[in-house]
């Protein structure tokens, strides 16, 4: 995982990592400066957005995608 990220999904193997979080806040926390707190459910919903995109137009054409465009 990318550091300062939230989350991060790996297709091939259907699994998801999600940076440190606390369960009682439901707040993740990534290694980040500034903005380094956002809400489990976001970055959840953001993570499961990305396998949808992946399935929609595959690995290769999702991968290949400009990042604006994928992460958005």
């Amino acid at each position: 995982m990318r550091s300062g990220s939230f989350g991060v999904s790996y297709p091939v193997i259907n699994h998801m990592i999600i940076s440190k979080t606390d369960f009682q806040s439901e707040a993740d926390i990534s290694h980040r400066k500034n903005n380094n707190i956002r809400t489990l459910e976001s970055v959840l919903t953001h993570e499961i957005a990305h396998r949808y995109v992946e399935e929609e137009f595959g690995l290769l054409k999702t991968r290949l995608m400009p990042g604006w465009k994928e992460e958005d």
